[in-house]
């Protein structure tokens, strides 16, 4: 598995964020709420959540998709697809809705 400095957490695109921000609201019509960025850790408040952990490829296609029950599990996902050489980003997405939560890639 990579080590955690080997990867890269990515959040909402900065300029789906800014038109976020400036609503005040998200595209579901929910408030914002302010969230620590942690660009080369696993969000610890996602660490003990069910998340949808998904691969894709270059094309942004996607290439597999997993359910795992906490953060731990969730980081080895992630570790085992950014090593395959066909896998280009990874999502770590919401278990009810599939909301987009973070996108992982290689750094």
């Amino acid at each position: 598995m990579n080590r955690a400095k080997d990867l890269v957490f990515e959040a909402i695109p900065a300029a789906e964020l800014e038109k976020i921000r400036a609503a005040g609201r998200d595209e579901a019509g929910n408030s914002l709420a302010v969230q620590t960025d942690t660009p080369h850790e696993y969000p610890p408040e996602l660490s003990d959540w069910q998340q949808v952990v998904r691969a894709y490829d270059r094309r942004g296609r996607i290439a597999d998709g997993r359910p795992v029950a906490d953060g731990r599990e969730a980081q080895a996902v992630i570790g085992q697809w950014l090593a395959q050489p066909g896998v280009q980003r990874v999502h770590v997405r919401n278990v009810g809705y599939g909301c987009f939560n973070f996108a992982v890639r290689r750094g």
